[in-house]
């Protein structure tokens, strides 16, 4: 197989990799998920994972609320 015809293997991350990931416990982490507020893990055999690509999305989202929302405070104070 040539380098062109390999494939990156996606990492997949356990749940204590999540929870270490974004600084919570269990609780806040499932509840997020029936909220609707975060991606639902992947089920192989008896085991639970997030994609990793997944997760950087959604911090790259909250990234950018929370920069929207520094500024709109700064337009506010202004």
């Amino acid at each position: 197989m040539n380098a062109q015809a390999q494939t990156a293997i996606e990492p997949l991350l356990t749940v204590e990799d999540v929870i270490g990931l974004f600084g919570i416990s269990k609780p806040p982490l499932y509840r997020w998920m029936n909220e609707g507020d975060f991606p639902r893990p992947l089920k192989i055999a008896n085991t639970t994972r997030w994609r990793k690509c997944d997760l950087d999305a959604i911090i790259d989202t909250r990234a950018k609320a929370a920069a929207n929302a520094d500024d709109t405070l700064a337009d506010l104070i202004g």
